[in-house]
């Protein structure tokens, strides 16, 4: 098969190009059109039950993560009250209004209160709390009252020192996708900049849909500045290393084929790029140009052998390397399909894609180089006396001599690290994409500090009974959970159905759980949540009573706003809550607790994430090491290749607890691409040394020459690879620049297990020939 393979591409050369560079024009237009989706709700998207429920509880009450923010900070001498900035509010208010696809607006300027009538009977109505604009000082002073009675104001619209408002933008639900909330999100600060606040105040937007359409667009920009950079930065190196146009342009032009086609089959089955593939452009690079490297250092090596027939020589290269690439192409796509067992689908589909792109590389590595190669002069080879020769021979030749010193040095090198790994803690922040400088990050940190925060966990209460939740045990249980929610470390802000109610009764807007306690007697409290009761169910819109409970009574929500703190100490936290809550509520009780909410399901779906990225790679290892057994038809073979085939990830692992680094999404992505790359080399390597076993029948002298040949192009690939990733290191977002540096990292670690621990394997544990 691979002789025909051979002969095809040889043979028909000029159609084979013509044919993979029309495919790759019609792949290129296609690819144009990627979208990115940045939603951390969707790493649990599928069949998952959390999921489920906040959807459902979404449905049910309101769409946290749907609310834009557009906060005003003072400056200046004068607070957020003034009565310029009161009627700026109202002015932009009735702008925002109009936008499309906004369908709420909530402001300081624009709040509305009850009012009871004097007519008879009794009846109430919610009236704006400023009757007429333009306000005055008169209209502030009164507000001033109306936020030191209400606390909770203090804390949603307003900040407690006066320094910061906000206003709130309620966006359809129903846009989802970054493009459409974007179109909103550019009208919303082109709305801005033509009516800016008053002299003395600034303004910037947050809301989780302004973050991630920040997130998007500027990780679009950072991908457009720094791929364009790093493929220059390629081919100079490639250029330098191998000093001819074969050794430069083609690796590139193979791997930009491949990659297009990866790309433009994502978009043609309706696919996007999300927080976890966008690595995949860098992966099939990575991959991409190591089998590039290795071909073209054996075509460098065929044509002496051939006689200076290039033809020959391109034949001879792509029958020995089409069944090596064959072979860690399949691999390393069998490991990345191995995320087709994972729960989420984000996993699901970045494990199919970049299976998907393996076998497109295969194809334009091996039909690209094959049908090009003999139009240009191969690469220059070093020979013995050369550097970067010289070294690799002398390190086969040491490693020769001392096989079981370099297995202790390698076996001290990676304990030490798994030792350290095993310290490394399972950690992630919903918004770990900035420096702490970035004004995204900033005026997050102001919303945290100043208001109530942007990440809600959800308590919904199910009641056997409509009116259960009303009941007085029950009320006072619900504002004594609020009360211990908000002594918890991390945790802003709290807010239930019990909050509207009593803030009827005492007069004000909607106050907190730490405002003034509940009626002793349950007969007082019945009477005000009764009043409560009457009122909602005339203005109950106005003061967002539905967003708290359902028309039918039986569902109840305790909202309760968090810092983003982490996943594991957001573990702690939802334990905690869970414990207070099935202690106020047990089986039973007539009332089902249940936790949801986004900071919740975000929590609940990295760890899932990360366990299940682990399990796949733990599957992936198996399933590798088993096809090499299989394909060298020895289980010796598999067993060799495994060790240093693990050693990158050991390495890595270990380097990371000494940087301080935590274990989350983006970082066990860098495992997926070090088994890989590991992959790669080890069975490049061994095809090499099983063919220079046939040759010599000596297996100290076959690692010999396998170093002075495979060996000097897997330091290349390193090189290269390194190279490539240094660019990486100016990206704006912290998870690029680290797994940078991890991945750099994990090329040194594959360094180590191909070209120490691999070599020194095969001379200790080789089934050796009989000897004559």
């Amino acid at each position: 098969m691979f002789d025909r393979l051979a002969n095809l591409l040889t043979r028909r050369a000029p159609f084979v190009a013509l044919l993979l560079l029309s495919l790759t024009a019609l792949a290129a237009v296609q690819a144009t059109q990627i979208q990115f989706e940045f939603s951390p709700q969707a790493l649990m998207r599928g069949e998952d039950e959390s999921y489920q429920q906040l959807q459902d509880f979404k449905q049910t009450f309101a769409y946290e993560d749907s609310v834009l923010m557009i906060i005003v900070e003072a400056t200046g001498d004068a607070n957020v009250l003034d009565h310029r900035l009161l009627n700026w509010q109202a002015h932009v208010a009735e702008q925002l209004r109009a936008v499309p696809h906004v369908d709420e607006v909530a402001t300081l300027a624009t709040i509305e209160i009850p009012r009871r009538t004097l007519e008879f009977p009794p009846s109430v109505t919610a009236r704006p709390f400023i009757a007429e604009f333009p306000a005055d000082e008169t209209d502030s002073r009164r507000l001033r009252r109306l936020v030191d009675e209400s606390p909770l104001l203090a804390g949603t619209l307003v900040s407690s020192d006066l320094q910061v408002a906000a206003l709130l933008a309620f966006i359809d639900p129903e846009l989802q996708r970054v493009r459409e909330l974007s179109v909103v999100i550019d009208d919303v600060q082109q709305l801005l900049q033509s009516s800016p606040p008053p002299t003395g105040y600034r303004t910037s937007l947050s809301g989780l849909p302004f973050i991630r359409t920040d997130t998007i667009k500027n990780l679009q920009q950072d991908q457009q500045r720094l791929l364009p950079i790093a493929a220059i930065l390629y081919l100079l190196t490639l250029a330098i290393i191998f000093r001819r146009v074969s050794g430069s342009l083609l690796p590139l032009l193979a791997v930009g084929m491949g990659l297009a086609w990866t790309i433009g089959a994502v978009v043609a089955v309706g696919a996007t790029f999300n927080l976890v593939s966008n690595v995949l452009p860098i992966l099939l690079i990575v991959v991409g140009v190591s089998n590039c490297v290795h071909v073209l250092d054996e075509y460098a090596e065929q044509l002496p052998l051939a006689r200076g027939d290039r033809i020959a020589a391109a034949r001879n290269t792509v029958r020995h390397m089409s069944r090596s690439c064959l072979l860690t192409l399949f691999t390393t796509a069998v490991g990345f399909a191995c995320l087709g067992t994972a729960q989420s689908d984000v996993l699901r589909e970045f494990g199919w894609q970049a299976a998907l792109g393996m076998g497109f590389m295969y194809v334009t590595i091996i039909g690209g180089l094959g049908s090009l190669m003999q139009y240009f002069r191969p690469p220059r080879r070093s020979t013995r006396g050369a550097p970067l020769g010289h070294v690799t021979a002398a390190a086969g030749r040491v490693i020769d001599r001392h096989p079981r010193i370099t297995l202790t040095f390698s076996g001290l090198l990676i304990a030490a690290s798994v030792w350290l790994g095993l310290h490394v803690p399972v950690d992630s922040f919903m918004i770990e994409t900035y420096d702490d400088d970035h004004p995204t990050l900033q005026t997050l940190r102001l919303v945290d500090n100043k208001l109530s925060g942007l990440l809600p966990i959800e308590v919904r209460l199910h009641a056997d009974d409509p009116e259960r939740l009303l009941d007085p045990d029950v009320f006072r249980k619900v504002r004594q959970f609020e009360e211990h929610a908000l002594q918890e470390d991390g945790v802003l802000f709290a807010r239930s159905y019990a909050d509207v109610l009593q803030s009827i009764s005492t007069g004000t807007p909607s106050p907190t759980a730490a405002d003034d306690e509940l009626p002793v007697s349950d007969e007082e409290l019945t009477r005000d949540i009764r009043l409560g009761v009457w009122v909602v169910n005339r203005v109950g819109a106005t003061l967002g009573y539905p967003n708290f409970m359902t028309e039918d009574g039986r569902d109840g929500r305790i909202l309760i706003k968090v810092q983003d703190i982490g996943t594991l100490r957001l573990k702690k936290l939802i334990n905690q809550l869970e414990a207070e809550l099935l202690q106020a509520f047990p089986p039973g009780s007539g009332v089902t607790p249940t936790l949801t909410g986004d900071a919740y399901l975000n929590t609940i779906a990295m760890n899932a994430v990360i366990h299940d990225l682990f399990y796949s790679l733990l599957t992936a290892s198996l399933i590798i090491f088993a096809t090499i057994a299989l394909i060298f038809r020895s289980l010796r073979t598999g067993l060799i290749a495994a060790i240093p085939n693990l050693t990158p990830l050991a390495l890595t692992l270990g380097y990371m607890r000494l940087r301080g680094y935590d274990m989350n999404v983006g970082n066990v992505i860098v495992f997926t691409i070090s088994l890989g790359i590991a992959v790669d080399d080890s069975i490049h390597f061994l095809f090499r040394f099983r063919e220079e076993m046939k040759r010599t029948g000596c297996v100290e002298e076959a690692v010999v020459r396998t170093f002075e040949g495979t060996g000097r192009a897997i330091v290349i690939t390193s090189i290269l690879i390194v190279a490539g990733l240094a660019v990486l290191l100016f990206s704006d977002f912290v998870p690029t620049r680290r797994f940078a540096e991890l991945t750099s990292v994990t090329m040194m670690g594959a360094l180590i297990g191909v070209l120490l621990l691999l070599p020194a394997c095969l001379v200790l544990f080789w089934k050796r020939p009989p000897t004559s």
